[in-house]
């Protein structure tokens, strides 16, 4: 249990047993508790901490009581409320907080703000029932003069076949109780930008109930088409489109809306008051005759057919028949594509850009793009989501590419952008989605919290779940649990897995080594944090392939590391890429296969796990299909340099030397000190007889390099090849000095030796390298460089204690 939710608890617990969070907005928080007095399920909304604080209570209470009196079937009664404040002896007075609250009954059902995440848009005469009822509250309302100021899809829920309007008063309560500091002290908006009204975006004092009767044109508008009226990128530019702009008519999104119902809606969107209804009284009855079958918005029915003509009825019939055979070819459709049932859906292509570090800040670089790379995390866990690789972003935010640039380059619709700043021991995260065509602002807002693991947590799964709702992307009941759960309750855990993840995507061998140790605290501060394991498994996983650690130690220390993840948490979709490696390794072909299936079923666009899925179909022989597996890790990630080398040396596998050639210079165009790609570069010109643009590469990516082993003994090799024997031998007796106080591969030397002419010092250097599991030598019978090998019985057998499949 977070640490608010039990002063909260601690605070209530005289009249309320709350049990659980049910959501949050940028004003309240939403608890479902027990009234322990009437022993009724009840929902709790409280006001964020600041915003109490700032408000008082006095005010704000007695405006709300008006509310209270309102009794209606489609109007949420308000039940209590109240001001709360923590026991003296609960925490220090300089840390006590007081609790802002009020008390609605819990509704078994959804808000109209979770249906149209999933149906965009409703069926036309299910959005007239649903105007309806509201416009029916609203009517009871206003006879009461009880103003809402903040109708919306979230305020509406949907119980059965009726609406319920819910929070009236409230930003009533809230404009009449910050009149006496002004609004901008409180730090949030009185309303919704893309419901305000014309005078409630200028600030007009006397709102009144027309109002309610333009949010209510606004709201029929998302329900009718899937999208509101004004659009724009700020809050700003919303509030101005209300001001001057005209609404499109809603038949241009949706042709089957009728004449009348448009104009409905329309005149409701007028900018003056006076040329709207002029009350929702008048404006019900209009609804109440379109739900009808004479009213024209319901579809034909039975009574349109003229008794005594047949071929009316046969027609009747005929449609019968039709619809009956469509049904359930219309139902598979809706279950394949609703992103709430199935995540079958395509999914939205979206990349989260680097977060800033908000001036004044106490925190650096890791921590931000901690949260940033959190959130990102959080958002490929939703199927309808399809989230681009971060290296790709921040390479082109670091060109300084303009946003459209970038996400044609990466292939997205939406951006998430944000900023962070942390002092002492609070947390503040600013994010927004901004819709790229448009450049519209589709969703912001900021989040404060007390820096705590839950709250942590709850920020970043908060974000994410937003997001996920202003795209209508509905999260399923397993997406929905996952991310209800922190991975750990240690704040000293969490620091220390965003350092170790921070430093191991820069794999190199110092920062791997850092991220060994940060890993090994989150697990000293929570030994069950199953993320920390999975990414000290990935450091073991970087060691061995690049021959930092012999394969002795590297391999059991990985497959120890990411058997305590999957024991911890079997549904990690990292851990399961890992275990694709652990098998690879260990030569169990099938178990590889399927545990590298397993972590890209569980994260569709995981990078990462597609690309050890790639891996590992190409060791098999699989190339072509390997290389479709890299061309869709490619389109997530375009500028990883590691995913584009990859992928061309699958067509230098298979002898396609000009492709080849081709990947690994798009790589260095991007990427110019990637040394990996220069020596694989080197490896094709060398097949292709560019020997001088060989040589240059291979002695630029061991410059590159530091002098690493296995680059120099590629350069070896070549200079042996070229008849530059003495060099090669030199670099040879270098190899063998470092072997005395680091690990030096026998694959390494089998090259040097290669490249001098000793074929039977080759073969043996080989044959040490697949005794201790060197990873490399998992190419042997694809690498075209060891082509003059081939014919070699013991070459030939070599490769076959191997183990390959057929």
């Amino acid at each position: 249990m977070s640490d608010m939710l039990e002063r909260l608890t601690s605070a209530l617990s005289d009249r309320y047993a709350i049990e659980r969070e049910l959501g949050r907005g940028g004003m309240a928080t939403v608890y479902l508790a027990e009234d322990l007095k009437h022993r009724r399920k009840v929902a709790i909304k409280v006001l964020r901490p600041e915003l109490a604080a700032t408000l008082g209570a006095e005010r704000f209470l007695r405006e709300i009581e008006i509310a209270a009196n309102l009794a209606h079937p489609h109007i949420l009664p308000l039940f209590d409320s109240g001001f709360a404040e923590e026991q003296p002896t609960a925490v220090p007075p300089c840390r006590r907080t007081a609790f802002l609250y009020y008390v609605m009954p819990y509704v078994e059902g959804e808000s109209l703000r979770e249906k149209l995440n999933c149906e965009r848009e409703l069926p036309i005469s299910e959005a007239v029932r649903i105007l309806r009822d509201v416009v029916d509250a609203l009517a009871h309302a206003h006879l009461h003069g009880v103003i809402h100021r903040d109708i919306k899809p979230d305020n509406v829920m949907l119980s059965g076949h009726h609406a319920l309007v819910a929070d009236f008063g409230v930003a009533k309560a809230l404009t009449s109780a910050t009149s006496a500091t002004g609004p901008t002290t409180v730090g949030v908006a009185l309303g919704t930008p893309a419901y305000m009204s014309p005078e409630q975006a200028l600030a007009d004092e006397q709102v009144d109930h027309r109002s309610d009767i333009y949010a209510l044109g606004v709201l029929a508008y998302e329900l009718l088409t899937g999208r509101p009226p004004f659009l724009g990128t700020t809050p700003q530019m919303v509030l101005s489109a209300h001001l001057s702009d005209a609404p499109e008519p809603l038949t241009r999104y949706r042709k089957s809306v009728p004449a009348a119902l448009e104009q409905l809606v329309l005149r409701c969107l007028e900018k003056e008051p006076a040329d709207r209804w002029q009350t929702a009284e008048e404006l019900l009855p209009q609804l109440e005759a379109m739900a009808t079958p004479s009213g024209g918005v319901t579809p034909v029915t039975a009574a349109s057919v003229t008794a005594g003509r047949i071929n009316e009825r046969k027609a009747l019939l005929g449609s019968i028949v039709v619809l009956a055979l469509l049904l359930p070819v219309t139902f598979v459709w809706w279950l394949v594509n609703c992103p709430s049932r199935t995540g079958t859906a395509k999914p939205l292509p979206i990349a989260v850009l680097p977060f800033e570090i908000v001036a004044g800040s106490d925190e650096d670089e890791s921590f931000v793009q901690g949260v940033r790379e959190e959130i990102s995390t959080q958002l490929s866990g939703i199927a309808g989501l399809s989230v681009r690789g971060h290296s790709s972003v921040v390479r082109l935010t670091q060109a300084g590419a303009d946003p459209r640039d970038i996400a044609s380059q990466v292939g997205v619709d939406y951006f998430v952008l944000g900023s962070v700043s942390r002092l002492l021991d609070s947390i503040r995260v600013n994010a927004r989605l901004v819709a790229v065509e448009t450049e519209e602002l589709v969703w912001a807002d900021s989040y404060s919290r007390l820096l705590t693991a839950s709250n942590y947590h709850a920020v970043t799964s908060g974000i994410a779940q937003q997001i996920a709702g202003e795209l209508h992307v509905r999260l399923s009941a397993a997406e929905q649990e996952e991310m209800a759960t922190p991975a750990t309750e240690s704040i000293e855990a969490l620091n220390a897995y965003r350092l170790g993840r921070f430093h191991w995507t820069k794999r190199t061998f110092a920062d791997v080594t850092r991220a060994i140790e940060y890993f090994n605290e989150a697990i000293a501060a929570d030994s069950g944090y199953a993320a920390a394991h999975a990414g000290l498994a990935d450091c073991f996983m970087a060691m061995g392939t690049q021959a930092w650690l012999p394969p002795a130690e590297a391999w059991p220390r990985m497959e120890n590391a990411v058997t305590k993840a999957l024991e911890l948490d079997s549904l990690l979709p990292e851990a399961w890429a890992s275990m694709g490696y652990v098998h690879l390794v260990n030569r169990r072909w099938s178990q590889s296969l399927l545990s590298a299936q397993r972590a890209i079923t569980l994260k569709p666009d995981y990078a990462s796990g597609r690309q050890i899925y790639a891996e590992i179909l190409g060791i098999l022989g699989e190339l072509e299909q390997s290389k479709r597996e890299l061309e869709h890790v490619l389109r997530l990630d375009p500028f990883s340099p590691m995913f584009g080398t990859d992928y061309g040396e699958k067509f230098f596998w298979s002898r396609e030397y000009q492709t080849a050639t081709e990947a690994y210079e798009s790589v260095i165009d991007m990427h110019p000190t990637y040394p990996l790609a220069r020596l694989r570069l080197a490896h094709a010109q060398e097949q292709l007889g560019m020997s001088q643009e060989a040589l240059a590469n291979y002695e630029g990516a061991a410059e590159l390099a530091h002098g690493s082993p296995a680059y120099l003994a590629e350069l070896a090799r070549f200079r042996g090849l070229s008849g530059e024997l003495t060099e090669a031998t030199l670099l040879l007796d270098s190899l063998m000095s470092l072997a005395a106080n680091q690990y030096v591969s026998g694959y390494h030397l089998a090259l040097v030796h290669l490249g001098l002419g000793d074929t039977d010092r080759a073969i043996e250097s080989f044959t040490e390298a697949v005794n201790e599991g060197f990873f490399r030598t998992l190419e042997l019978r694809l690498n075209p460089q060891l082509d003059a090998l081939r014919s070699d019985p013991r070459f030939q057998a070599l490769i076959r204690s191997i183990g390959f499949p057929d």
